[in-house]
């Protein structure tokens, strides 16, 4: 089944939309930097199911840890990533159809795998939407580029063109929007 149209999928998705989108003109700085903390706790809670961070964090109380003190959790590098790739970035009870690999390019070295789910990639979008906003720019009117590495396996790759966009397409005309890959010939680009 198509993870968009999954009705559970939808439903987070428009809740996501209708709260979060608009976070941080509808809220004070104060409950900002609250949201902040909470949603920081949250994500360290779940990062000790996975098993390369449960290593990493090894010793050290996350109950103890705040965006303040964040500089007290060691930091996870790319090497990490590639020695733990594939078996230890999900939970123990993780189902690993339910996620997509994307990687990064290997232009520095050697490509970064991770895995991704399909409501983390529509909130990656979403964050686009916000930047779209503070710029008045409407998403489904002005013309849109967006140029990005489209190299196969990269995450923007998966989310443009495998993903979120395609599955935005059978809900939203999106004739608007062109990507564009990066790595085109500059004179193609401008065409």
């Amino acid at each position: 089944m198509n993870p968009f149209l999954n009705p559970v999928t939808l439903a987070k998705v428009a809740k996501y939309y209708l709260t979060d989108v608009d976070r941080i003109w509808r809220m004070d700085e104060e409950k900002i930097e609250e949201y902040r903390e909470r949603q920081f706790k949250k994500l360290l809670k779940y990062a000790m199911t996975v098993p390369i961070y449960k290593k990493k964090y090894d010793g050290i109380d996350i109950r103890k840890v705040s965006l303040d003190s964040i500089d007290k959790l060691p930091l996870l590098t790319k090497e990490d990533l590639r020695k733990n790739f594939p078996d230890n970035l999900l939970p123990c009870d993780a189902n690993k159809s339910r996620y997509s690999i994307v990687s990064t390019s290997g232009s520095t070295g050697q490509p970064t795998s991770i895995y991704t789910d399909f409501f983390t990639i529509i909130k990656a979008l979403m964050g686009f939407l916000r930047e779209l906003k503070e710029y008045e720019i409407n998403w489904r009117k002005d013309k849109m580029s967006i140029i990005v590495d489209l190299t196969p396996g990269s995450a923007e790759e998966a989310y443009l063109n495998k993903t979120a966009v395609p599955n935005l397409k059978s809900f939203f005309s999106l004739d608007n929007l062109q990507i564009l890959h990066v790595g085109e010939d500059v004179e193609k680009l401008a065409e």
